[in-house]
Order: structure tokens, then sequence, then C-alpha cells
């Protein structure tokens, strides 16, 4: 087949979604070449996350026998459906799709912050808006009321988030090409990365409680737990590095 067949805006293009599934497909084939190991990393944890949660979910049907997070449902969701998401803008990434990746992973950093300030804070406004289906704000109902750690690349990633997923002049992509677009693509793998780390935090260490982590140890009768946990410290320590300094400054 001639080759400007293969090309944007060719008259002699081939249809639109035959064009999509075969720029995707060579790009994620150069991007495993590329990249494969933190991918492979990334999905590591997920289904370590994953497992994990699966091992302490049960708890929440005896509140009688250990202590709940606060909140719980705010933190379950986030934690849950994120699981969604991050596979698919993992996937998009890979496909070269890098732009509706980052408008998927704006929906996730909102998520895990108002899951968490639902976890810890003293003030269940916030949580009381999202239980019942209001609007919650993020910026100034969440974001401006942080005041330890300082907030500031909270900001910075939101307002970042927000620019990839509005109708600026930065949002989206015009093309699939690997070698065009490497840098942005990337960059969004980096982006997935540093929610992965904060989704197992999430989980860690405000989802499961010290009660709760404690009864599952001591029913793990073949050990299942712990290594999922040492593996994913391992994991995450080792890919950190793959992450710019003010990614790991948010995370």
């Amino acid at each position: 087949m001639d080759e400007s067949s293969y090309s944007w805006l060719s008259r002699k293009s081939i249809s639109l979604s035959k064009l999509i599934a075969h720029k995707g497909k060579e790009s994620a084939d150069s991007f495993d070449q590329a990249y494969g190991g933190v991918p492979e990393a990334i999905v590591e944890i997920m289904d370590n996350t994953y497992s994990l949660l699966c091992q302490h979910v049960w708890m929440f049907n005896t509140p009688d026998v250990v202590n709940l997070p606060k909140n719980d449902p705010a933190i379950a969701s986030a934690i849950y459906k994120i699981f969604f998401v991050l596979h698919s803008a993992l996937n998009l990434t890979r496909e070269g799709l890098y732009g509706p990746a980052r408008t998927l992973l704006r929906h996730t950093f909102e998520f895990l912050i108002v899951g968490k300030f639902c976890g810890i804070s003293h003030d269940d406004r916030i949580f009381n808006r999202w239980d019942s289906g209001d609007t919650v704000y993020f910026t100034n109902g969440i974001l401006n009321k942080i005041q330890n750690p300082d907030n500031s690349e909270f900001k910075a990633f939101w307002e970042l988030m927000c620019q990839y997923s509005h109708a600026t002049n930065s949002s989206q992509q015009i093309d699939i090409d690997w070698n065009k677009n490497e840098s942005d693509t990337y960059i969004t793998l980096t982006f997935i990365r540093a929610i992965v780390e904060c989704q197992y935090h999430l989980l860690n260490s405000i989802y499961i409680t010290k009660s709760m982590r404690a009864m599952a140890l001591s029913l793990d009768d073949n050990n299942e737990i712990k290594p999922l946990r040492v593996r994913n410290r391992e994991l995450i320590n080792k890919s950190r590095s793959f992450m710019s300094k003010k990614l790991r400054l948010l995370v």
C-alpha cells in the first residue's frame, strides 16, 4: 500500500478508524521497546494494590471487630474506580493517545485528593456534599484548605491537568506519531506513574486501618500480604527516579 495511505489528512489516506488503529499499534510496539520496564512496573504495582484491596475489603462487613476508616465510601470509591481509569490511561498512552489519557488523569488526581481529604479532615462538610451528590468545589473547597503539607505542588498539578482537559491550545493532540510526540508520551507516562503511587498510598495508609492490617495478617496463613507490600516498595523505589523532582514532591 502507498505510504501516503498512512498519512494524516492525505486525500489517499485510509479511513480514520483504520488509520488510528494502524498508528496505535505502531506506537504501542515502539513504546514497549523504549519504556517496557516502566509500564510493566506500573501494571505490577496496580496488580499488587488490587490484591491488597481484596485481602482487606471483606472486613467492612465486620465493623464490630475492626476499626474502619473515616468516611470510607469516598476513599473506597476513589481507590476502586481509579483502577479502571489508570488501566485505560496507560493503554491509551502506549497507543500514542497521550491527549485523551491526560484528560482521564485530571479525574484521578481530583478523586485521590477528595478521598484522602474526606478520610483525614475533621470537617465532614466535603464528604457530606460528595455523599449526597452535590458539587464539590475542588480548589476553594479542598486545595485552599490544605495547610500541611505545602499545597503549592497540588495547585500547580491541578492547573496543568485543567489545561490539558479544557479547550486550550495545549490540550489533546492532532496526530499519532511516536517520533513527533515522544516527549509528550513520556511525560504522560510519568504522570500515570505518580498517580499509581498515590493510589497505593491511599489504600495502604488511609483505607486500611491498623486494626484491619493486624486482622488480615493474623489470618494470612499463606503469607500473601507481606510480600505484596514488600514488592510494591521495591517497584516504587526502583521506578521513582523515572519521575521528575516536581512529581516526586507531588507524591
